[in-house]
């Protein structure tokens, strides 16, 4: 009797202590050090002549979301109902109407793909079409379709299959096995992504770059949304099962501008990759995740860092978390 009262002590004893831990884990306020060109440092106090920013990490519980994207296809269509252009897969630059232009531009790209259940790899020739509609008369719309068709080299006549996209710009990665559709922002609003892989079935929305890391035990992508260009982001990390965690970033000052691409740190590496606008997409391989950073500059010289632990951004094993930002030190 006595045996069974000491072991429901120690069990609620460890429970108690798991809740505490968990607790100081999350809500506990950190110190960061933010400038670019040094590594990640947590400190109890600010130090002389450095720049720090204080924040909480904290447990939500309302999904971040960015905005639909909406489909091109009625202002195509309008375009295509009343010229009747057939797509031909040959080039053709034309003026319709007495203001209006069709343009039709053609890419032929060879690639290994698997199609098959088995997977085994096959090459194929790809056929990209890529249709433009504008009017230049009062109200001003146009229209993009990219029409894929896959064809088996040995049999021309018919594709394997074909798949349709209504967006401002498609980007075919081969070597990978991903298509990326682009829908370019206005003035200061955000461009907007939508990975696929080559059946047509869409992986990831987001309204930044996209990241494929391959791990050991898994796949990640990793991305942000946000509505405005300067935004500060909600970063996305999914799994090859879907699985997501999201960071979110809030209580950003008026001063500290997002500076539109996040970057990735590999431990090895001194600096981080800073790819551009022109690559919205690039894969790479670790062992797993704890040999990456995050790393999201604001303004010139301010960034935060979040690094992983135990594949979760700051050690933190839940799908949702905010970071607030505090004032300067």
């Amino acid at each position: 009797m006595k045996f069974r009262f000491l072991l429901c002590l120690l069990s609620t004893f460890l429970i108690s202590c798991t809740e505490i831990v968990t607790e100081t884990v999350i809500e506990k306020e950190i110190v960061y050090l933010q400038k670019v060109n040094d590594t990640l440092l947590e400190v109890t106090t600010p130090k002389e002549n450095n720049r720090f920013h204080r924040f909480k990490i904290i447990r939500k519980d309302s999904t971040y979301s960015s905005e639909e994207r909406y489909s091109q296809k009625p202002s195509f269509d309008r375009f295509d109902s009343i010229y009747n252009i057939q797509a031909t897969f040959e080039d053709k630059h034309i003026k319709v109407g007495a203001h209006d232009e069709y343009i039709q531009e053609t890419k032929v790209i060879n690639i290994i793909h698997s199609l098959d259940s088995k997977k085994t790899e096959k090459i194929y020739t790809l056929k990209k079409l890529t249709q433009r509609y504008y009017d230049f008369k009062v109200s001003g719309l146009s229209g993009t379709k990219h029409n894929l068709q896959f064809i088996n080299p040995n049999y021309t006549h018919t594709p394997v299959y074909e798949l349709d996209f209504y967006t401002d710009a498609l980007i075919v990665y081969e070597d990978e096995g991903y298509l990326v559709a682009i829908k370019h922002g206005c003035c200061t609003s955000s461009s907007e992504y939508e990975l696929f892989n080559l059946r047509g079935y869409s992986l990831l929305r987001s309204n930044d770059n996209i990241k494929s890391i391959k791990t050991e035990n898994n796949h990640y992508l990793i991305s942000a949304l946000k509505n405005e260009v300067y935004d500060a982001p909600t970063i996305v990390i999914q799994n090859k099962n879907k699985d997501r965690q999201y960071v979110n970033i809030s209580n950003i000052d008026h001063n500290m501008r997002y500076e539109e691409n996040f970057h990735l740190k590999f431990k090895n590496n001194k600096k981080p990759e800073t790819e551009t606008r022109s690559k919205p997409f690039k894969e790479y391989t670790l062992k797993n995740l704890d040999n990456l950073e995050i790393w999201i500059p604001f303004g010139e010289i301010d960034t935060l860092k979040i690094p992983f632990k135990n594949q979760k951004a700051f050690g933190i094993d839940y799908p949702q978390i905010e970071i607030r930002l505090s004032e300067t030190k």
